[in-house]
């Protein structure tokens, strides 16, 4: 076993790249542990997300969930994992698309 401080924290599963249709629901996950646990934050091509956008929410595991999906969502999605001892951050791409 290690002693002393941990690390920042540790992702265990991040958001994956995928492409979804047009009014479909994406979601992208992160689960991520530490000590302290931390707290899991989106941002989208960088910024804070999801902002005040209402099709999109942040579950209490730390998953992106957004419904109704518009060609303006396409970007890079980014979790990052933040604690008092670092933060660890994991990406991914959304790319929306017309159906049919």
């Amino acid at each position: 076993g290690s002693s002393g401080s941990s690390g920042p924290p540790i992702i265990l599963q991040g958001p994956a790249n995928q492409t979804l249709a047009v009014d479909g629901t994406a979601l992208l996950k992160c689960k991520a542990t530490g000590d302290p646990l931390p707290v899991i934050s989106w941002l989208k091509e960088g910024f804070t997300f999801p902002g005040r956008d209402p099709r999109a929410t942040i579950q209490e595991q730390g998953t992106l969930q957004i419904k109704n999906l518009r060609i303006s969502d396409t970007g890079t999605y980014t979790c990052v994992a933040t604690s008092s001892s670092g933060e660890t951050s994991w990406s991914a791409v959304l790319d929306v698309t017309e159906s049919g």
